[in-house]
């Protein structure tokens, strides 16, 4: 769990104005939606004097509001509308002036005049209608909107102090996935939207400021430069962005100047951050774990009759000798050496500074920024620090009146040191560290005498002694725009152009740690011979935009907006690996001090893409909305004669609530909206040589004349017709205001088609000498749902107003492969990791035994169906009990395929289901509280034999 404290800094500069210095505020942001109202005033009869007391009652179509906000102007004096909606004001001068509020309503300003009681009718706030929604190259009022398109509200997304954007977003959005990958600092996170995606995989696309992105450029960006994000969900509102958004788009734009006056805001954070798992120790009792082990693993027996009663001895205090030496395995086994959460994790420290700087002028707009993260991770042995840091530079410039220029450059440097072992392993995915924790119960991390003891201890000197690495990324995003306004607020022509080039480094070196079996027996040496290596990469990627907007409304009830452009992609990824054996020194491992053998290594991948877009949005009366897009696609991933591919989509949406004859419902509902799309996206996001019959060059280790020569390998085979998969996707939805916009809701229920996806041909004879070619055999069926509901509101207390909200969103999708022509044979996924798929399979099965109990006696167990064949060691009382379910009197697992799967059968499934995320606010005299919750309701699981956390002390005797 992590610990968080946030404090802010916002410094407000007039042009006019000397920079003021020392000015500290540490606000807890609070903003009430302040109601719009119209005045009705009733005629009153009232004294002209000064000081009077003055009576205001407010309402709504609906009735009294109460807690509504009134203050007279000039002044600090105020009320608030109790249950009746009425305040009183005392000493209010005639010529003075009210304004009157309230969460979902306009604002009033109303003149006192000679009148001591007025009566205030508050209107809905249309603003919430009216929000302007980014979409793709463009933005649309959220009222118009007729495909499926989710925003994240950015200014809760501030008060998360997530370690990057994708962290924070888990649970903002429905039906957007996020998952850790590892738990390294600064690593990544997984993004999905809508479920599963293909067999072959599928993210969505990440679009910053109108730039084609990257998950990971997306997650080194300050939190706080965020202005809006959005998601695009379905393929009608996806279409335009073409081949690269088939399974959805993550839009973001950052922040702009606002105001005339300078305005300066700092942020930090601090948080303490801990494993989540409880620590226990694996076992009280040695004797008895001793014994347990000895029964799950009898082919063994580790632990004979001596060291069973050393085990005893030791446990009930008879004996002080903590360890029996095993002949037979060369090796103290230790009773008391399981307790080793405390030397393998810590408390891990992490902060993030942030400024910015930010303007206005009638000519130009700009925007600067700067943050500093700084994360520590969780592994106590060896380094395992993040630091990144990150500036941004956005200027737009009005040169004249159609000519608008603009230019964002961002720049970011990330650092991560650990060792040279977590570097090549992971330890943090693969399991390493949880291995040692869990499974070599019996032994040390280090001897007595502080040397590393061998079954225990290797990864311990690996991460501690065994050579440190260091990560380093570098990235620079350079953006030039330019708008032409051909004729104003009408047609205008703009053009993107994004240069972005990000520079890795990944270095370590190999120390030699001597590992020993006890205090004095050497057994080994890990890392020998010594090495240093170095890996560089290189990533550049252009984009190019260019495309032409027209917007006008006729007759006051013909809206039309027409977009056409171009959009071309290339990418280049060049990769050097260094290495060089037996350092000089250990002390300086440097490639330049080793000499040893040199290897080097070169690998470069490229492609590139291009497409032609349009788009055509027609609103009638405010009503009836439809929206037409269209996008031509190529890519350099398949053969010329399939590389292009076109992609319609389409949407309609009816307002309901705009039409006469729901007039009547009109004072409880604000906005009724049906929607409908269809559209076809292509997925090009297989290899970059998919299509090419690849040969490597290797040299032969056979020694021929004293030579060792280079051959070149036998190509495998390719498809023929190698082409796109083909995603469909059909979406209903719908979205409802009421009570002043102060409830929002929205549902959507979705069909999503990805066909022709990728997959191994039909086996091939074996005599071929190569594997069979991947074709496009597969097609898959994702059904899903999610809805979103919001309410916020407020009321008085304590004489001063209580804002709060609560969002809540919840989803849900399942998969189908609905053809599968490369496994004619049937072969199960038995417990949900192999990538077996079947025609009918929904994804994520697990096949296994059904278990009905546990055996009550050895005589039960020795009655029951023969277990042999699934249990490794005999069956007696107190193991488990496996139907019999083909009755043939064994329990197997058949040829584990549908034709044969024994006693087999679907037992769970392990995709996650259910994502929900909430958000609790709640603000009051100048403090807020928010509180967020997110999980799933729903995700099973059959542990695999090295699932260390699970088994414990049983995944491995040791």
């Amino acid at each position: 769990m992590a610990t968080r404290r946030n404090q802010s800094l916002a410094l407000k500069i007039a042009k006019t104005a000397a920079f003021v210095c020392g000015l500290i505020m540490v606000p807890m942001s609070m903003s009430a939606a302040i109601p719009d109202s119209s005045v009705d005033n009733l005629s009153v009869t009232a004294n002209d004097q000064d000081g009077r007391v003055i009576t205001v009652k407010v309402k709504d179509s609906s009735g009294p509001v109460a807690g509504a906000s009134i203050v007279v102007n000039g002044t600090r004096d105020g009320a608030f509308t109790d249950m009746n909606g009425e305040a009183t004001l005392d000493n209010v001068r005639p010529e003075a002036s009210i304004t009157v509020s309230f969460i979902g309503y306009e604002t009033q300003v109303v003149q006192i005049g000679g009148r001591t009681s007025i009566e205030v009718t508050l209107k809905v706030d249309s603003e919430t209608l009216d929000e302007l929604v980014v979409v793709g190259y463009g933005v649309q009022k959220k009222v118009n909107l007729s495909g499926s398109v989710a925003t994240a509200d950015t200014k809760k997304l501030e008060s998360r102090p997530a370690a990057n954007i994708a962290n924070a977003l888990q649970g903002a959005v429905a039906n957007l996935n996020i998952d850790p990958s590892k738990g390294t600092p600064g690593s990544s996170t997984s993004m999905n939207v809508r479920g599963f995606t293909s067999i072959n995989g599928g993210t969505p696309l990440i679009v910053i400021d109108g730039i084609i992105s990257e998950v990971s450029e997306l997650n080194r960006m300050n939190p706080n430069d965020i202005e809006t994000i959005s998601v695009l969900k379905d393929a009608a509102s996806a279409a335009i962005y073409g081949s690269r958004a088939a399974f959805g788009v993550i839009l973001v734009n950052t922040k702009t100047g606002k105001t005339e006056k300078v305005t300066v805001n700092y942020n930090n954070y601090f948080d303490y951050a801990d494993i989540n798992t409880v620590r226990r120790r694996l076992f009280t009792d040695p004797y008895q774990a001793m014994v347990d082990v000895n029964t799950v693993t009898p082919e063994y027996n580790f632990f004979n009759e001596e060291c069973l009663a050393g085990a005893k001895a030791y446990r009930d205090g008879l004996s002080d000798k903590g360890y029996y030496y095993s002949d037979r395995w060369g090796y103290n086994w230790y009773y008391d050496s399981n307790d080793r959460w405390d030397s393998y994790f810590k408390t891990a420290f992490g902060m993030n500074h942030s400024v910015d700087l930010s303007g206005k002028t009638d000519r130009v707009n700009y925007f600067a920024s700067a943050d500093y993260k700084l994360q520590n991770g969780i592994l106590a042995y060896g380094k395992d620090v993040y630091k990144q840091y990150n500036t941004r530079v956005k200027l737009e410039t009005k040169v004249n009146n159609w000519l608008t220029i603009g230019s964002s450059t961002s720049l970011g440097n990330g650092t991560y040191d650990t060792s040279a072992y977590n570097l090549q392993n992971d330890t943090q995915t693969n399991g390493s560290v949880l291995f040692n924790i869990f499974s070599w119960t019996f032994m040390p991390n280090k001897l007595p005498n502080g040397r590393y003891e061998d079954i225990g201890g290797t990864t311990t000197a690996f991460l501690e002694a065994g050579g440190d690495g260091r990560q380093s990324n570098a990235s620079i995003n350079q953006q030039f725009t330019a708008q032409v306004d051909l004729i104003k607020d009408v047609l205008f022509i703009k053009g993107n152009y994004n240069y972005q080039r990000r520079d890795e480094k990944t270095s370590y070196s190999l120390i030699p740690v001597d590992i020993y079996d006890t205090e004095e027996a050497y057994d080994w040496t890990v890392n020998d011979p010594s090495s240093a290596t170095i890996n560089s990469a290189v990533m550049t990627h252009n984009t190019y935009d260019v495309f032409a907007n027209f917007t006008k409304t006729f007759s006051g009830k013909h809206f039309v907006n027409v977009i056409a452009g171009f959009n071309q992609e290339d990418y280049r990824y060049n990769l050097h690996t260094l290495s060089k054996t037996e350092l000089i020194t250990t002390s300086l491992p440097t490639l330049g001090l080793a000499s040893g053998t040199t290897t080097a290594n070169e690998s470069t991948t490229t492609w590139a893409v291009r497409g032609a877009f349009a788009r055509f949005n027609y609103i009638y009366d405010n009503k009836y909305i439809a929206e037409f897009n269209f996008r031509r696609d190529g890519t350099s991933r398949f053969p010329k004669e399939s590389r292009w591919a076109n992609n319609p989509s389409a949407s309609l949406a009816w307002v309901i609530s705009e039409e006469n004859f729901f007039k009547g419902l009109r004072n409880t509902v604000d906005l009724f909206k049906i929607r409908a799309s269809y559209g076809t996206l292509g997925n090009q996001d297989v290899s970059a040589y998919a299509y090419i019959a690849t040969m490597n060059a290797q040299k032969n280790p056979v020694v021929l004349d004293g030579l060792q020569n280079m051959y070149v390998t036998t190509p495998g085979l390719v498809s023929g017709n190698l082409t796109w998969e083909k995603v469909a996707t059909s979406n209903i939805g719908a979205d409802l205001n009421m009570f002043g916009n102060r409830l929002q809701f929205s549902a959507d229920y979705y069909i999503r088609d990805t066909k022709d996806m990728l997959t191994s041909a039909l086996p091939l004879p074996s005599v071929l000498g190569t594997s069979a070619p991947k074709e496009n055999s597969a097609d898959l069926r994702t059904r899903g749902w999610e809805i979103t509901l919001g309410w916020r509101d407020a009321f008085n207390l304590a004489g001063k107003p209580f804002n709060y909200s609560v969002d809540i969103n919840m989803s849900d999708a399942r998969a189908k492969i609905t053809k599968m022509s490369s496994n004619s044979e049937g072969v199960l996924p038995k417990f949900g990791w192999d990538n077996y798929y079947y025609e009918g399979m929904e994804v994520g099965e697990m096949w296994g035994l059904e278990t009905v109990g546990l055996f009550q006696s050895d005589e039960e167990a020795k009655n029951w169906a023969d277990q042999s064949k699934v249990q490794s060691y005999g069956t007696q009382a107190g193991d488990l009990k496996f139907a019999d379910l083909d009755g043939d009197g064994k329990i197997t697992t058949g040829a584990s395929t549908l034709k044969d799967h024994g006693d087999m059968k679907i037992i769970g499934n392990t995709q996650v289901r259910y994502r929900f995320g909430t958000t609790l606010s709640a603000e009051w005299n100048g403090f807020d509280l928010k509180l967020f919750f997110q999980g799933v309701l729903k995700h099973q699981f059959c542990p695999y034999w090295n699932n260390y956390t699970f088994w414990g002390l049983f995944t491995n005797g040791w």
